[in-house]
């Protein structure tokens, strides 16, 4: 995606002055237009609609205030370029999130969905496999699912794998972060005499473990917090830079959900990152890079409409942030700091009077972020300041993301009939997950 981008950059700059100078003033000399054909010597553009939205993108080669887009989607094309759903048409993409667990002579994937906007899709996603971090890759389509088993491979090899989603075109959009995994042969069952002298050997099968990598970024020197099924599984600090690692073996085989987030200085937790993983005897998870979501915060509880409203946060050092303002799903852009800090001045004068939601989330290294918690900001006739509010400790709310959701039912289900049940998460104290508990959970359902 962003190689068509630049493509187009290329394109643009591409225009003599004189050229660029007209499009610029027919895109701007009226509010909304249409036309049977705009053409130049360079393109023609059959039947557009140019709508103005408002905006600024710059580059080294231009600048645009506004855009014009096609309402319908099609495919302009020329000599010079390939225009497809519309100019300036250009969906954000979430990266896929991978795990991969090693087993016999195979390496089982799982990734999370690359998720779009603007009304894009991905049709499908490609496997890359490797025998170097650095590539090459052997790609192989496997269609529009978010898992793949590796099989056929030699035990004791290391792999490297990456997984591509693609367009409706076939075309890569988006890539996850390079994982690695070694198949390892089948754990052998230990034969121990049998004791009081009785007839041959007792066959005794030893309980294997699993281990799992965890790699992410996040606000530099904070708490790394991870929940395993909505408990507590293991606390540490991220470094100065925002890196953290944990390697953990002697791990219960079977189904977890693995909750992670962070708190930064100033004791704001972020949004969590979820992960279903499947521990399995003698395997090794790596989960590959995660990005943590950035804290945010707001310094006004209402804003008088016109006046600015100071958004800010912490996340991991020198990331793109996206703020995201709803209604209207007006975007914007800004770094962070070498320290993790990001500031954010957002002009309410686009705004109509009433309620506004805001969040944020961060991309680096190819890697993009869940979106931060929301905050709620009125856009009215005065400016009053926020008053700090505590966390959201919602009943019910397992991995702590202030809702109750599918998440927290699955972990009250792992949890069901189970012994040595987590006074968190036993919601009428009884000692048991039962039907009881699920009545209590329904009650406080958010969704």
């Amino acid at each position: 995606m962003r190689g068509k981008f630049n493509n187009f950059n290329k394109f643009i700059g591409g225009l003599k002055l004189s050229k660029l100078l007209l499009l610029v003033v027919l895109i701007l000399s009226a509010t909304t237009a249409s036309a049977q054909e705009l053409q130049s010597g360079d393109f023609n553009d059959s039947n557009p609609i140019l709508t103005i939205q408002g905006g600024y993108s710059s580059s080294s080669n231009f600048q645009v205030y506004s855009g014009s887009g096609q309402a319908i989607i099609g495919e302009s094309t020329s000599s010079a370029f390939i225009a497809r759903l519309g100019w300036f048409y250009f969906p954000v993409v979430t990266a896929p999130i991978l795990s991969a667990a090693a087993g016999n002579a195979q390496v089982s994937l799982a990734w999370t969905a690359a998720i779009g906007s603007l009304g894009f899709n991905v049709a499908a996603y490609e496997v890359g496999q490797g025998l170097n971090a650095n590539g090459s890759f052997s790609y192989s389509n496997v269609g529009n699912i978010l898992s793949s088993l590796q099989s056929s491979l030699t035990n004791g090899t290391a792999y490297y794998f990456v997984v591509r989603a693609l367009d409706a075109f076939g075309q890569s959009v988006v890539s996850s972060s390079i994982v690695a995994a070694t198949p390892v042969s089948a754990v052998t069952p230990v034969v121990a005499a049998a004791s009081g002298g009785g007839p041959g050997p007792l066959l005794v099968t030893t309980l294997t473990f699993a281990s799992l990598n965890l790699t992410g970024e996040t606000v530099p020197n904070s708490q790394v917090t991870i929940l395993r099924d909505g408990v507590l599984f293991s606390e540490f600090k991220s470094d100065f830079e925002g890196k953290f690692f944990g390697n953990f073996t002697d791990l219960a085989p079977g189904q977890s959900i693995f909750t992670i987030f962070s708190t930064d200085q100033s004791g704001r937790r972020s949004a969590p990152t979820s992960l279903l993983l499947n521990l399995a005897a003698g395997q090794t998870i790596n989960t590959g890079l995660l990005i943590l979501a950035p804290s945010i915060s707001a310094g006004e509880a209402e804003v008088k409409r016109g006046e600015e409203a100071d958004i800010s946060g912490q996340t991991a050092p020198l990331a793109e942030v996206t703020i995201l303002v709803e209604p209207g799903k007006f975007l914007n852009k800004t770094k962070s700091g070498a320290d993790g800090n990001y500031n954010f001045k957002l002009d309410t004068k686009i705004f109509k009077k009433g309620p506004i939601t805001i969040r944020t989330r961060v991309e680096k290294k190819g890697q993009v972020s869940e979106w931060s918690r929301p905050i709620n900001i009125i856009i009215g006739d005065k400016t009053a300041p926020r008053v700090p509010a505590a966390e959201c400790p919602l009943q019910a709310d397992f991995n702590t993301d202030c809702q109750v959701n599918i998440i927290d039912f699955s972990i009250l289900l792992y949890w069901f009939n189970r012994q040595s049940v987590p006074a968190e998460i036993d919601l009428n104290a009884d000692g048991i997950i039962d039907l009881v508990d699920f009545s209590i959970f329904i009650y406080y359902w958010t969704g």
